[in-house]
């Protein structure tokens, strides 16, 4: 059976502790940032696995790879080694087995069904320590550039037999992912509109939006758009942890409408104009002055409005009996 040599130098173009790793990527791994999500894959002795992330990285709080071995693998126990490597060159694909990287993390694979590695991405207080015998932690916390890692199984000992180069190990890597996601929020004015001003409030704090998305606590939160020339914006909104959420929102001009009540045979003029019946609910009508006229039979009355920007008018015609006594 052919072998793949795994080699350790030392490389005057590298890092000082860079490391020459010679084994066939058996598959990548693209492991979305996001809560509950989950990749599995395999490989065998000698073989590597690639490990790179997908999203919003900045959200990605710590990865968890477990390793799962058969139980004839398990009867050579403490003969293999699991490595992790970091800032890989070149870039790894399926196929590849030629590189150079930095080792992170290695441990000879004790006589367990599975094992899990924790590498810290963010500061965590709670990592480093483990009552449990199966669960190890990488020591120093890896960057976004130092992606894609490398996790290779490699033979430590002489004597293991060919039977165990044809079997497989299970990998599976689970992110962490902080509680808070974004907002990416489009909004769009009317052409005519292009320079007028808005506000933005989220949970009634005013942000600004427009160079970037917003960061918030997962959750449910209240946005609010409102501006002396729009009408105001409401909305309830989730935000999932790791993830965006995008909203696109157009705002409309704000206007002034007007209604009348009155008799039936009564006749409504607005600004000299003869409204018909069914223009007498809630009509658009512009800022400024207005005049009003309503005439029943020979009987009329006229008044003048003074109309503001973004509000409703209600025009009732009310009758009034006087009664004197003499």
């Amino acid at each position: 059976m052919k072998r793949f040599i795994f080699l350790v130098l030392l490389s005057s173009s590298v890092s000082l502790y860079a490391e020459t790793i010679i084994s066939p990527v058996a598959a990548v791994i693209l492991l979305p940032v996001e809560s509950e999500s989950e990749k599995n894959t395999q490989l065998k002795l000698e073989e590597s696995v690639v490990l790179d992330i997908q999203g919003n990285k900045k959200f990605l709080k710590s990865l968890t790879v477990e390793m799962h071995q058969s139980n004839i693998l398990k009867r050579y126990a403490d003969s293999f080694e699991i490595i992790l490597f970091k800032r890989l060159r070149p870039l790894p694909a399926k196929g590849l087995k030629n590189f150079k990287g930095i080792r992170i993390f290695s441990h000879i694979i004790p006589y367990r069904n599975r094992i899990y590695i924790r590498i810290p991405v963010q500061p965590d207080k709670t990592s480093g320590k483990s009552k449990q015998e199966n669960i190890f932690f990488v020591k120093k916390r890896v960057s976004i550039s130092d992606f894609p890692l490398l996790i290779t199984i490699q033979p430590v000992m002489k004597g293991i037999p060919d039977t165990a180069f044809t079997k497989k190990f299970y990998i599976s890597a689970v992110p962490e992912v902080i509680n808070r996601g974004l907002l990416d929020l489009s909004i769009k004015k009317p052409e005519a509109f292009k320079d007028e001003p808005y506000s933005v409030l989220i949970d009634g704090k005013e942000v600004d939006n427009k160079n970037k998305p917003v960061e918030l606590d997962a959750g449910i939160h209240e946005l609010l758009i409102q501006s002396a020339s729009f009408e105001k914006v409401t909305s309830a909104f989730t935000i999932e942890a790791g993830k965006t959420n995008s909203m696109n929102i157009i705002l409309k001009q704000s206007i002034s409408t007007i209604s009348f009540e009155a008799p039936e045979n009564a006749v409504v003029y607005l600004d000299g104009t003869k409204l018909a019946p069914y223009q007498l609910n809630r009509i658009k009508i512009k800022e400024g002055e207005h005049l009003i006229r309503i005439r029943i039979d020979d009987y009329s009355l006229t008044r003048k409005i003074t109309v503001k920007r973004n509000k409703t008018y209600k025009v009732s015609l009310v009758f009034d009996m006087l009664i004197k006594e003499y």
